[in-house]
């Protein structure tokens, strides 16, 4: 590795996003963009953004807060506000020497309460650079949105498991597969409105390394998409540009497959962590919506399917 940078500079985005709405169930709502900016001596490693909630609002009316990159990519897990209204985002993310990236604050609603009407701000507090110099004025206060309980947006409802998921099938596996089909699952899409598939982010809960596993596609509507994997190993994110359209009433169809190039006696076990982990939004009101929660109990057992905790899809 080359040296660390001496400092990091953090500022608040020239463009923030604009005062909306933040519907009941509705995700991925942009509330603060900031602007991180590496020394020109060497890579700055960020190793946590810390987040409070302000403005008059409740945090009941926040499910969770999550950070996006530059191709709304989001970094890492969600997470839930504290006792004092604060959540850490503690994914690291590297700003390579001279160099800006621009991340962006944002948070998923709550379902349906009687919170309408507060304004919920959400500001950058605390910037974790390790060794590195953070230079920035704190807080980062964004743009102010008003809670809402009445607009009905898109929905992903009823979640099963998918047509194609192998099930326990996959215990069997070989090396040398090409092709299988580690997952499946799906979803209706609700009366509101169309929604338009965007991402879906995989969680790899099995024992096999990345070099294990080599071709990872992700399949929507007989098409396949290469998906990104995280620094870590486990993330496995595919993007469906410019969009996958489903009207109202459809069934979402998704599948994971892999070629299995090494890892003998290792598992490969692809769960979503967080309802989240699937991007979709509304073609008429453009929000980004949570899924619906499944109604298996989730324990230790394998393949549980759709809970209501995490993970959100629990497969073999």
């Amino acid at each position: 590795p080359g040296p660390v940078g001496s400092g990091l500079t953090v500022s608040a985005a020239a463009s923030q996003p604009a005062e909306s709405l933040a519907p009941y169930d509705a995700a991925r709502i942009p509330a603060t963009r900031i602007s991180l900016m590496a020394s020109p001596d060497g890579d700055v490693t960020v190793k946590s953004i810390t987040v409070e909630r302000q403005g008059l609002a409740d945090d009941a009316a926040i499910d969770s807060v999550v950070l996006l990159d530059e191709e709304n990519v989001q970094i890492g897990l969600s997470k839930t506000l504290n006792a004092v209204h604060q959540a850490t985002l503690n994914e690291s993310v590297v700003i390579k020497a001279g160099t800006t990236k621009m991340y962006t604050v944002a948070f998923n609603r709550a379902a349906a309460g009687s919170l309408g009407g507060q304004i919920a701000k959400f500001a950058v507090v605390a910037v974790d650079a390790g060794t590195s110099r953070v230079n920035g004025s704190f807080p980062i206060v964004g743009s102010g949105m008003t809670i809402n309980e009445t607009l009905a947006i898109g929905s992903l409802a009823s979640p099963a498991v998918g047509s194609l998921d192998p099930g326990a099938a996959r215990t069997s596996l070989e090396v040398g597969t090409v092709g299988f089909i580690a997952s499946g699952l799906r979803w209706t899409v609700g009366s509101a409105e169309p929604v338009i598939l965007e991402q879906i982010r995989f969680y790899q809960a099995g024992s096999a390394a990345t070099g294990d596993i080599k071709n990872v596609k992700v399949r929507v509507k007989d098409v396949d998409y290469g998906a990104m994997v995280s620094s870590d190993g486990k993330f496995y994110t595919a993007k469906f540009v410019p969009g996958v359209e489903f009207d109202k009433g459809a069934i979402i169809d998704i599948s994971i497959k892999v070629d299995v190039d090494g890892g003998s006696d290792r598992t490969i076990d692809f769960d979503l962590q967080k309802r989240t982990d699937i991007v979709a939004r509304g073609k008429t009101f453009s929000f980004y919506m949570r899924p619906a929660n499944g109604s298996a109990t989730n324990s230790s057992t394998q393949g549980e399917g759709f809970t209501s905790s995490e993970p959100y899809y629990d497969a073999y």
